[in-house]
């Protein structure tokens, strides 16, 4: 008997296999095989015993006739369509950590964003994102810092992208560094959430505290630490027509 097989992983299909006789129709031996998907792991579907070889080779049956069987499957293709996305997460990424020194801290537009270059981790690429004296309802009183998607607007991908993440703020003492985690952050390619962070991120007096080394020579270092990043893959199911064969 012949076999169908397919390597669409998302295709399913409604399968009858026949055997048809060469004398009549009323010994028709078929088999409804119901609904089945073939995949890369599943490429073949099949019965190892359609009908016993007794009933088979019993020339009264009509099956083989001059030594000759015709077998047929019909094939029924389900007319759906859809998408599945497969969601995968990197722990501990290559080059997970980026430090971003900013240099002549005091001549920053107190009050405008200002953005880190780009750089990729786990194959997304990203930016640091800070105002260095707040934002919001937090202006003159907090330092904001932000983890975003660098050129969100842009991008053709629409998938979020889901990461955890550590946002710090060095001193040069290492004692006094400020960090703050997140984790299950949901970042999307659109203006609504393409970033995350924290707008009351520490207090902008202990920022400038010289005690604690935030600032030296008018330079500031932030870092974040990506501990972990996901990839969406999408595939969609394929539409087929309606296939019948036979085997002489």
């Amino acid at each position: 008997m012949g076999t169908i097989t397919s390597h669409s992983i998302w295709e399913s299909l409604r399968r009858t296999l026949t055997i048809v006789p060469g004398r009549s129709m009323s010994s028709l031996c078929y088999c409804d095989g119901g609904v089945k998907r073939f995949h890369e792991m599943k490429k073949q579907w099949g019965y190892a015993r359609l009908l016993s070889l007794k009933t088979f080779k019993d020339s009264s049956n009509g099956y083989l006739f001059n030594d000759s069987c015709v077998f047929g499957v019909e094939i029924f293709v389900i007319n759906c369509s859809g998408k599945w996305e497969s969601l995968s997460l990197l722990t501990k990424p290559a080059n997970g950590t980026f430090t971003w020194k900013i240099s002549n801290f005091s001549k920053l537009a107190k009050y405008n964003p200002h953005y880190s270059d780009v750089f990729n981790v786990g194959g997304v690429d990203w930016k640091l994102m800070i105002y260095p004296s707040g934002v919001c309802r937090l202006k003159d009183n907090s330092f904001s810092f932000y983890l975003i998607l660098a050129d969100w607007d842009k991008h053709s991908t629409k998938e979020s992208v889901f990461a955890k993440y550590i946002l710090r703020v060095l001193s040069r003492d290492r004692v006094h560094n400020c960090e703050k985690s997140a984790s299950g952050r949901s970042f999307t390619y659109n203006k609504s959430r393409y970033g995350d962070g924290y707008s009351g991120f520490m207090a902008l007096k202990d920022l400038l505290d010289p005690s604690k080394y935030y600032i030296v020579n008018d330079s500031l270092n932030v870092e974040v630490e990506l501990l972990a990043v996901s990839s969406t893959e999408t595939s969609s199911m394929r539409k087929r027509k309606h296939i019948k064969i036979e085997i002489n």
